[in-house]
């Protein structure tokens, strides 16, 4: 198992498969907490929340096997409030992890605390602290592990954020506890173009002085489209940057991605990705080479072949690699996805934080039913997963979040549009914000109504601010995206 198991069990939790251990036993789980949670008979509307699944494993004889599950708890708001992680210990299914979540009064997370089980128990074993500036943006962030010998909460990592007037952020500060203070240990800073678009990075290191260490730099078309990604070091003999790796884009006439193409100091072929489309742009192929310096020529590395149902989701993943003594290419996993879109057809769907890096990558849309992921052996999957669902009552929505008698914001949940509505002249900005303070975009309000297009989003909760034309915050509401 590679490159597609990996990928999915990165995505979803924090490594709770033991992958290559084969010798679990037979478990006797009747499985009610889990389908219990699965109500096929509410269908009056579309809000869900994902708070369990399950993970089996087939054994040597093709036999089921639970090996491990996760579920999460969530407050009339649908902010998660606990997740939890169990797996066979000492052939018992146990809670293995657990993380807590606490938010502040304008739904924001401020605190999020790890556990592990140490054999006799959960104890501690990191928390991460938010601080957020009136603005809702986050300004602060710390880092602490728990000391089991000393029983105490030990600092590691802060970091600081700035950001520029538009609320982009500028400037990320991280610092090290070192001799009882917070040390500067590097910095990044951002720059941007008109459009907000990130056009520079440049990382530093704290030295007694700063000292440049690398540089990114990205370059757009006059559709906006990324064109050119470079990489830089800095030369401190020199004082100056050199570019160490480049890598071109390349659209078709729709504006989708046909290559990637990577060079070494410019001129060096290095690797290159070639996309194969559909109509909507989706990748149905994307085959993977790396340039062969002894023959001068590009060599097939991966090939990734992807098919979709009709609203647009992956249904079917294949993993292959390239066999230079056969000339072909050989099939090594593939992942099958199946949704239930009968019972709660088109829906908003929310899923525990665990889920997020696989949300942001256009993996996991919320409305899987079941994925199964096979080895070499196409035909028997090694491994499958079963997301459950909960009905959501929206009645138990309270979107004001602050004095804002005047204002209206509508629908709740929405798809693409929000409408404000007032009683005397708003002219100002509305914020989307995510829940961990990052600012997602801006949209300028100067009537009464005013009709807002909110494009690209995923399915998920979201915080919404209304400034006046001072920057004063005179409405905050949560909503959901379907």
């Amino acid at each position: 198992m590679k490159k597609i198991l990996l990928l999915f069990v990165s995505v979803v939790m924090f490594a709770f498969v033991s992958i290559g251990q084969k010798d679990y036993k037979s478990f006797n789980w009747n499985g009610k907490i889990i389908d219990s949670n699965k109500d096929i008979s509410l269908k009056s509307t579309t809000i869900l929340y994902c708070d369990s699944f399950v993970v089996y494993e087939r054994d040597s004889s093709a036999n089921e096997l639970l090996i491990s599950y996760g579920v999460s708890v969530f407050d009339s708001l649908l902010l998660e409030q606990n997740f939890k992680a169990y797996e066979l210990i000492s052939n018992v299914m146990q809670v293995s992890d657990s993380i807590d979540y606490t938010y502040n009064q304008d739904g924001l997370l401020i605190l999020k605390v790890d556990y592990y089980n140490s054999g006799s128990g959960l104890v501690p074993s990191s928390k991460d602290s938010f601080v957020y500036d009136a603005n809702g943006f986050k300004v602060e962030y710390y880092y602490f592990y728990y000391d089991e010998g000393n029983g105490s909460w030990e600092n590691t990592v802060k970091k600081t954020y700035s950001y520029d007037s538009n609320g982009l952020l500028t400037e990320v500060i991280s610092y090290n506890w070192v001799s009882s203070q917070w040390n500067e240990n590097s910095k990044v800073n951002y720059t941007y173009n008109t459009n907000g678009d990130m056009i520079e990075e440049i990382q530093s290191f704290f030295d007694t002085v700063w000292v440049y260490g690398n540089r990114k730099e990205w370059i757009y078309d006059n559709n906006d489209l990324l064109v050119e990604y470079i990489r830089y070091y800095w030369d401190g003999t020199n004082s100056t940057w050199i570019e160490y790796q480049s890598t071109n884009y390349t659209y078709d006439g729709n504006d989708f991605l046909i290559l990637e193409e990577t060079y070494n100091y410019d001129t060096i072929p290095f690797s290159k990705k070639e996309y194969y489309n559909d109509v909507n742009g989706k990748p149905l192929q994307i085959i993977e080479y790396d340039y062969d310096n002894t023959t001068l020529s590009w060599e097939k590395y991966y090939k990734d072949v992807y098919a979709y149902d009709s609203e647009g989701n992956i249904i079917n993943m294949k993993y292959y690699e390239w066999d230079n003594s056969i000339n072909a290419w050989i099939l090594e996993e593939k992942l099958d996805i199946f949704y239930d879109i009968t019972t709660y057809p088109n829906p908003t769907v929310v899923v525990p934080m665990v889920f997020d890096g696989a949300v942001e990558d256009g993996f996991f849309t919320g409305k899987m039913d079941t994925v199964k992921i096979y080895g070499i052996d196409s035909l028997i999957y090694d491994y499958k997963y079963i997301f459950y669902y909960k009905l959501y009552d929206q009645s138990q929505s309270n979107t004001l979040l602050a004095n804002s008698n005047f204002i209206k914001v509508y629908p709740n949940p929405f798809i693409n549009v929000l409408n404000v509505s007032s009683d005397k002249q708003v002219n100002g900005v509305l914020e989307i914000i995510s829940i961990d303070g990052r600012l997602l975009m801006t949209k300028n309000i100067n009537n009464k109504k005013s009709t807002i297009v909110i494009p690209g989003l995923k399915s998920g909760i979201y915080l919404v601010n209304i400034k006046d034309e001072y920057g004063k915050i005179i409405y905050k509401g949560k909503f959901i995206k379907k």
